[in-house]
């Protein structure tokens, strides 16, 4: 994509949406970005589906039209696979981060499109290695703490939940069946090699922090 017009060809993608509690797609237009709850690769499909349910209450279809203006700030991480998308003002019914099946090369074009034609000013920063282990510390901290608790239920040394919540009792049952299938040993096991995964991840980190991308307006 070296010009303007092969840069515009992207508006006749639809890009799908992962992980995302009411959109699956996506379409860039020229004066905003199009979110869809609907499943489809066909830009015209996607148009037609928008249009007729955005606006609409009685509808089983979710929409979101988030025009350029409205949008803060895009970042991104390198070697990450989404997007997290800052609005001004608090816009709750619209996403805060986009994450596309081919990962960072979706991100990488979608950005491009976003600096050359829509004129989003970029940036780029090496994150402070604090900032960048930050979240990696949180997992390993987070695999320590459920192999604590899984081998204290295995071993009989903790007692799962007695709260009246059906959630909580449901959650501690859980727990409770797989931590008797594994055994005190098995649990031990299961927990170390996931405290391993995660302490891998985070010296990762601590070798070279990540890139941080940033678009302005």
């Amino acid at each position: 994509m070296e010009n303007n017009q092969a840069l515009r060809a992207i508006e006749q993608r639809v890009f799908f949406i992962e992980d995302h509690k009411y959109f699956k797609t996506m379409l860039l237009t020229p004066d905003a970005i199009r979110f869809c709850s609907k499943k489809t690769t066909d830009p015209h499909e996607f148009t037609e589906a928008f249009e007729n349910a955005h606006g609409k209450t009685l509808t089983m279809t979710s929409t979101a039209h988030v025009p350029y203006s409205d949008i803060k700030r895009f970042t991104h991480l390198s070697n990450s696979g989404s997007a997290n998308i800052s609005y001004n003002g608090i816009k709750l019914s619209w996403p805060g981060v986009i994450k596309t099946p081919d990962g960072a090369t979706d991100i990488h074009n979608i950005f491009t499109y976003l600096e050359k034609v829509q004129g989003f000013r970029r940036s780029e920063q090496q994150l402070g290695v604090f900032k960048a282990i930050l979240p990696n510390l949180g997992y390993t901290a987070l695999a320590c703490g459920l192999t604590w608790l899984m081998y204290g239920m295995a071993s009989g040394t903790m007692e799962s939940s007695s709260s009246s919540g059906y959630r909580t009792r449901a959650k501690a049952e859980i727990f409770q069946a797989i931590a008797d299938m594994l055994g005190p040993a098995g649990s031990l096991i299961i927990g170390f090699a996931a405290i391993g995964l995660a302490a891998w991840f985070l010296f990762k980190k601590l070798q070279n922090p990540p890139i941080q991308t940033k678009l302005e307006y």
